[in-house]
């Protein structure tokens, strides 16, 4: 049960209003967005917040890939500003000892490719064109 999010939550606070989630997976693998099921993303081990790069890093801990092997996973998805939760296929291939090539798939079809540079720990430091660690 390492590296599987069990819970999370999140707001949104912008001028006019602002919105609150909390996001729970019961161990029957059942994903509960403010108490109600959503049905689409029973079994899902990860959840990926549209925001941040952090959320990959469960995943590829998670999957431990050698390096040129992929995984596909599908992830609870939670799109921001509107924090509408609904399921996200994913792949992950190591490219190098470093170095992850992230897809989100529609239908078997990619419809957005990063590439992931992480630390030794696996936590993502480069998230292509979205995001950069600043230390």
């Amino acid at each position: 049960e390492q590296w599987i999010t069990f819970e999370t939550a999140v707001s949104v606070q912008r001028a006019d209003r602002s919105r609150q989630l909390q996001l729970r997976r019961e161990p029957s693998g059942r994903w509960l967005a403010d108490d109600c099921e959503v049905e689409a993303c029973r079994g899902a081990l990860d959840v990926d917040l549209g925001v941040t790069p952090s959320t990959n890093t469960s995943a590829i801990r998670r999957l431990g890939l050698a390096i040129g092997a992929s995984a596909e996973l599908t992830a609870t998805w939670v799109r921001f500003p509107d924090l509408a939760v609904q399921p996200l296929p994913q792949r992950y291939t190591r490219l190098a000892e470093r170095t992850y090539l992230y897809e989100s798939l529609r239908d078997g079809v990619v419809v957005f490719r990063a590439r992931l540079e992480v630390d030794g720990t696996g936590l993502v430091e480069r998230y292509e064109g979205l995001f950069e660690r600043i230390d």
